[in-house]
């Protein structure tokens, strides 16, 4: 015991000598700012660890947590600076620590470059932030660097005011306006050595600094104030006051002038501080738009006293100026007053509001005592007068003669009382004091009424203005959304929208479309008819043109030719036709369109005209995969021309890849695999006979997406061309029947191995009963096939018919279009089962239109031209208009075609809450259940939205949220002949829609969905569906990582993104909801300021809602494909139809492309932040 006793301070010395080795491993250097009076308490440490490869920084913080937050910076200034910014978590117990970039006086962005590390330690303790941080990548930045070895770095620090405190875990968190700033510097050299947390201590190895600090915009901001303050709570009211107490104008004068003059400058002081600090830089708060008003009053009120005082002293005769003067004066100051109360809660400052609300009291009650004091003594000489002037009065003089010498005279003091005779005293009006009191109450009332018109005209932002003319008294209230004044309410709206649709009408528009050819750039007259219908209906409207570059046929051939037999003494062989294909579709007799004498020839948009001869080779449906399988099966490609099935890819990229792997031409034919129950094997006669397929039918199409020679910007006259042979394809193609494939596949039977030995891809090929084997081949050289295409490429114009409803939301407008142009003399399915519903609902628009409607945002209808040429039309005008699409669109809906009786739909997941509450409110056409809806039979599943209609170059390229929908085809309804002359006028009124009813369903979906996201106040869209959506499509690319061996690649970044987003999505929405549920609210008309304030928290969230989508565009594009800006969606890329989701991710996976994996991760999660940056 005694041994331990002993060898205690032994152990205290090892201890202590153990504990100095540690801190001294630790070098820093410390700024502390102290202030004894306020709760402005800062103290900043820094170390920067020696280690030559290392780019880390390790830091502390403390201030008291009453403080909004807190920061530090890396630099000189603001601009340029490297912020560390640091602020409680969302539940107030730990810190979050955003590293930020500087760029002046402007609140600073998160930046991504530098990652923060939050360590143990840091929390709110004690009412107190500590910080514990370490910093990767923070020695250098875009525009600046910390230098290590500098002994006076420069540094910035800022504290937040403790009205605006911030809590969130996001790094980029809007933070207000710092409150105090200053400089320091920092010997970083003393700092640097082994790298750890320096806890400020009093060590050798810490050094420590101190600065003065700034209160943000301490000059400024109190001159703004003092200025304001001083002139209508001290200069104006004493200026009065002095004019009342002496009578001197020049004392009136005086004061008032120097008031107005400091007025100027306070609001010069206001603008400077509103540009500089980025605050409502536009003017357009309710503070900063009555202050310039009230400037503007006071220098008018400055110039009425002037001009009043010129005549006055002239004519001694009161005018109109000084009346005018003498009700306006009251009222600005009283405004003046009100608007400085409203300044301090602007500012930040609302802790100063109740010192200002005295001193406006004590400055009141002053004045009123003077003028009260100033009063009673007035009227005691008054009367002592009146005695003496009934003393003087001699009774043989006429009263008159008095006048002029104990009179009160008129003078500028009282200028309205007129030269009156001596008399006993008596009120010129009885009831003054309550005519002065009714004056400035009347005058303040028109002032009031003036602002209150002119913060909602002149300074509210852009699309609140668009109100004042229709929807002024509450634009965004559901009971005052349509105009009752012009008899037309929701319900009204509601009744002609769902009873307008007509299936007669339907009908009408369907046969006169299809009753001739209406090939893209030969359709002038359908434009013209069009655009005519449309304004009769009293839409206005117009034709849009475009020059484009595409192809007519010309000629074409496909035969099928044999080695003859060698005869004697004959040294070369001859190929003879073993069979020459139709390459037309047979003329019925009950179809009249199909015997049409300009019916167009069968062919390919954009294909290569050429004339090869080679054996062939069966490729199934030609996908990317059946190529590979091909590969891996070693069947010769290279040299031979493709025989494939039209289905589940673009037949563009069938030629493309076909194109790409050496072979010299393509063949493409519709299999009835594809038509389901009804074949003919199946017992179903052919059309026109029966449902099922007839077997002449050819499918033409386009290989290529928009004009070739004008990537990227609209196809106007004189506009530079790029080489059209640079993207449309070199080998030629040509589309035919499965009658005319028959011969071929016969052929080929007996050659290379059969389909059924492949993958389950390979099987069920729909010819099997006609003897087909379905053999791969390739036919041998004694077997070949000859396929010439010629066509002609030519510059021709194209026409789009656009109308317009315009709103009273001159920047909120929703897109609704169907494509007008056809491959055929036909085309009652696609496409012109849309223009015929289109129709209906524009008929029906322009009923309401007529019954006084007008909507709350723009509505903007387009009949497309060239959308078969790959949707040349749409992606021309988005092209064209793209700059007020993204500024003004919210919405994009699209018809193309009806073809049976399942409803379905692809959109942006934002709008699919919208279309569930419409078709939910629709009676579906099928009624085998009384009352089922459209949404009952459809059950509500969205598929991703990708391309093959003109919706691709709004949702793909311009970001706008774009939605499609059909009634299509199930396996059990009659087959539909896609492209085919057979998608006549007669097979939709025989076996298509009989009663129409579709056609007119169509349209009450076009109506309802349009008015939905037209009239809903608050932008009918969802965000949290977005991001839950986004969840689904990363967990896709997550199964792509796996099954491609690119496990290795992290989703955690990405993961936590999309956690976050759609935690603050569903604040979003809610926020929104509660706004939306808000404007039920009948508020009084007085209240004005909340209903202004609801309506701008309302243009904020439309504005979020509008631009969500627009945060995924990248402007590069995808790779090979820049056309598509969209990093979640886009067409497949061996697709091409079906949509792919994060395809530049997914497509570097199954690339084994790790590198790019990690590019394309990196710009996905950028994407993401910005989404999350934008809705908080």
């Amino acid at each position: 015991m005694a041994s331990l006793v002993r060898s205690w301070p032994l152990f205290l010395c090892f201890v202590f000598s153990l504990y100095s080795i540690i801190e001294a491993t630790v070098p820093s250097s410390t700024f502390v700012k102290q202030d004894t009076e306020t709760s402005e308490n800062l103290t900043i440490s820094v170390n920067v660890p020696a280690t030559a490869s290392s780019d880390d920084l390790f830091f502390y913080m403390s201030a008291p947590s009453v403080q909004g937050w807190i920061a530090f910076g890396i630099g000189s200034e603001m601009k340029g600076s490297l912020i560390f910014v640091a602020y409680s978590s969302e539940d107030g117990t730990n810190v979050t620590v955003s590293p930020r970039l500087g760029k002046g006086h402007v609140m600073p962005e998160h930046y991504s470059n530098t990652t923060v590390e939050v360590l143990a330690g840091s929390g709110i303790t004690n009412d107190t932030y500590i910080v514990q941080a370490k910093c990767s990548n923070c020695r250098s930045w875009d525009g600046g660097s910390l230098d290590a070895t500098s002994t006076s770095q420069s540094m910035i620090f800022a504290l937040g005011s403790e009205d605006n405190v911030v809590k969130s875990d996001s790094e980029s968190a809007t933070i207000q306006q710092h409150y105090t700033y200053g400089h320091f510097t920092l010997n970083m050299k003393a700092a640097t050595g082994t790298g750890g947390v320096p806890v400020p201590n009093n060590s050798g190895n810490s050094t420590v600094t101190q600065s003065s600090a700034t209160n943000d915009g301490s000059i400024s901001r109190a001159v703004h104030a003092i200025l304001m303050v001083g002139s209508f709570v001290g200069g104006y009211p004493m200026g009065v006051l002095l004019f009342r107490i002496f009578g001197k104008v020049w004392m009136h004068w005086l004061v008032q002038s120097i008031a107005t003059l400091a007025v100027i400058l306070g609001a010069a002081s206001g603008i400077y501080l509103s540009v500089k600090y980025d605050k409502h830089p536009k003017l357009n708060s309710a503070h900063q738009g009555i202050g310039l008003a009230l400037t503007i009053l006071v220098i008018a009120q400055l110039t009425l006293g002037f001009m009043h005082h010129r005549i006055f002293t002239k004519t001694k005769s009161p005018t109109i100026m000084g009346k005018i003067h003498r009700i306006l004066g009251p009222s600005v100051i009283l405004f003046g007053i009100v608007n400085g109360a409203i300044g301090f809660e602007f500012a930040g400052r609302g802790r100063y509001l109740i010192t200002y609300i005295v001193l406006v009291t004590a400055v009141a009650l002053g004045a009123l005592g003077i003028l009260f004091m100033k009063k009673r003594k007035q009227r005691k000489k008054d009367a002592m007068n009146s005695v003496a002037a009934q003393n003087m009065r001699r009774p043989d003089i006429p009263l008159e003669n008095y006048a002029g010498k104990i009179s009160k005279m008129a003078d500028e003091h009282t200028p309205l009382i007129a030269v009156v005779h001596v008399a006993p005293p008596r009120h010129r009006y009885p009831h003054s004091a309550l005519r002065r009191f009714c004056t400035v109450a009347l005058g303040s009332l028109l002032i009031a009424v003036v602002i209150c018109f002119l913060i909602p005209v002149v300074f509210l932002p852009e699309h609140l203005k668009g109100h004042r003319h229709h929807h002024w008294s509450d634009p965004y209230l559901p009971s005052t959304v349509l105009s009752h004044s012009q008899g037309l309410n929701k319900s009204d709206l509601h009744d002609i929208l769902v009873s307008t649709p007509d299936e007669g009408k339907a009908r009408e528009w369907s046969q006169y479309y299809t009753a001739g050819p209406h090939l893209a750039g030969k359709n002038l007259s359908q434009a013209l008819w069009t655009r005519d219908r449309w304004q009769e209906w009293g839409i206005k409207s117009e034709v849009v043109a475009y020059d484009i570059y595409i192809n007519y046929p010309v000629d074409h051939r496909l035969a099928l030719l044999k080695l003859g037999e060698k005869k004697k003494g004959v040294k070369e062989q001859h190929y003879k036709v073993s069979y020459e294909c139709g390459l037309k579709e047979d003329v019925l007799e009950e179809d009249s369109t199909t015997g049409l004498p300009d019916q167009i020839p069968t062919f390919h948009g954009y294909s290569a005209s050429g004339n090869v001869t080679a054996p062939y080779v069966y490729v199934n449906f030609g996908t990317f995969e059946d190529f590979e399988d091909l590969i891996r099966a070693n069947v010769t490609l290279e040299g031979k021309i493709a025989i494939a099935k039209y289905g589940k890819c673009f037949r563009g990229l069938k030629t493309k890849r076909a194109q790409e792997l050496g072979m010299i031409g393509i063949v493409l034919y519709t299999d009835p695999q594809e038509d389901g129950e009804i074949t003919e094997v199946n017992g179903y006669g052919t059309y026109p006979n029966g449902p099922a397929r007839n077997p002449s039918s050819v499918q033409r199409g386009s290989l290529l997406p928009g004009d070739p020679t004008t990537p990227g910007y609209a196809s106007k006259p004189g506009v530079p061309r790029a080489d059209p042979h640079y993207s449309t394809p070199k080998i030629p193609s040509l589309p035919i029947s499965y009658q005319d494939a028959l011969p071929l596949l016969t052929a080929l039977n007996g050659y290379g191995p059969k389909a059924s030995d492949f993958g389950s891809a390979w099987q069920g090929g729909g010819l099997s009963h006609k003897g087909i084997e379905y053999n791969i081949g390739p036919t041998p050289d004694d077997v070949v096939l000859n396929l010439m295409n010629e066509q002609e490429y030519v510059t021709t114009p194209l026409w789009n018919v656009i109308g317009i409803i315009n709103g009273t939301i001159p920047d909120e407008a929703v897109v609704i279009g169907n494509h007008r142009d056809a491959w055929i003399a036909g085309g009652a399915g696609d496409p012109n089962s849309g223009s015929a519903a289109l129709n209906e609902a524009i008929r029906s628009f322009g009923k309401a239109v007529e019954a006084g409607y007008k909507p709350l945002r723009t509505i903007v209808f387009a009949s497309w031209d060239g959308e078969e040429y790959n949707l040349i039309g749409s992606t021309e005008w988005v092209e064209d208009y793209l700059t007020w699409l993204d500024k003004g669109s919210i919405a994009y809906i699209n018809l193309d075609d009806l073809s049976g009786t399942h409803f379905s739909a692809s959109a942006s997941p934002l709008l699919v809450k919208a279309l569930h509450e419409v078709t939910k409110a629709i009676p579906s056409p099928n009624q085998t259940v009384a009352g089922q809806s459209v949404y009952d039979l459809w059950g509500g599943y969205t598929s991703t939205i990708g391309s093959g209609s003109d919706f691709t170059a709004f949702q793909d390229f311009a970001g706008i949220p774009s939605l499609s929908f059909t009634f299509g085809r199930t396996s059990t309804d009659p087959v539909y002949h896609y492209h085919s002359i057979y998608d006549s006028f007669y097979w939709m009124d025989k076996f298509g829609d009989p009663s129409w009813h579709y056609h007119v369903a169509a349209a009450k979906v076009i109506n309802l969905l349009t008015v939905a996201l037209v009239e809903s106040p608050v932008i009918n869209f969802n965000a949290t569906d977005y991001a839950a959506g986004l969840k689904v499509y990363l967990e896709r690319a997550k199964q792509v990582a796996i099954s491609t061996n690119s496990s290795s690649f992290s989703f955690k970044h990405l993961d936590h993104a999309l956690d976050h987003l759609e935690a603050i999505s569903k604040s979003f929405d809610a926020h929104a909801e509660s706004l939306a549920s808000q404007l039920s609210d009948s508020l009084p008309w007085w209240k004005w300021w909340q209903k202004v304030k609801l309506l701008y928290q309302i243009r904020k969230v439309n504005d979020q809602y509008k631009y969500l989508e627009r945060q995924m565009l990248y402007p590069e594009g995808l790779d090979g494909r820049t056309f598509f800006k969209h990093v979640v969606f886009a067409p497949g890329r061996w697709t091409g139809y079906a949509g792919a989701t994060f395809p530049g991710l997914i497509e570097s996976f199954e690339d084994g492309n790790s590198t790019n994996a990690e590019r394309w991760g990196n710009i996905i999660l950028e994407r993401l932040k910005g989404a999350i940056e934008l809705l908080e």
